[in-house]
């Protein structure tokens, strides 16, 4: 599901800067909130445009598999809400970060594991379909 972009305020956002974390310790920081005890991996894709976001994580639970957050949301497990919420924020901290491009399709990904926290920046051009870039992550985090 592709959100519209929803505004922070400017001392949320100053906060965030004058704390000077790396981004993907922001995320972390925000993501912590929901990431269930019992999950061993999580993986975060964000696709943030200038007006736009898409954000999206799967947690790895042993024995079970991934589960995307809002499997969990209907489960009653996670807070529907509480999501939306944090992934607003998320997605402002990305455009504010350095590896953010204007006019491109900016595709985060972070993964929080026992190895700590990882992230990786790719951007398309606005002509490259989603389907395929969503494809592609899937394959490239999801069945690593």
């Amino acid at each position: 599901m592709r959100l519209p972009e929803k505004k922070l305020t400017e001392r949320m956002l100053q906060d965030e800067e004058e704390k000077g974390l790396r981004l993907e310790t922001m995320i972390y920081d925000k993501m912590r909130k929901v990431i269930l005890e019992d999950s061993v991996r999580t993986v975060v894709f964000a696709e943030v445009e200038d007006t736009c976001y898409e954000i999206v994580f799967y947690s790895l639970f042993e024995q079970k598999g991934y589960k995307q957050c809002y499997a969990l949301a209907e489960e009653g497990v996670l807070d529907g809400d509480i999501l939306q919420e944090i992934f607003g924020q998320m997605a402002e901290s990305i455009r504010m970060d350095s590896h953010y491009e204007k006019e491109q399709i900016n595709v985060f990904s972070f993964v929080f594991d026992g190895g700590g926290v990882k992230m990786e920046v790719e951007q398309f051009g606005k002509e490259m379909r989603l389907h395929r870039i969503k494809k592609a992550w899937k394959e490239r985090y999801l069945n690593a």
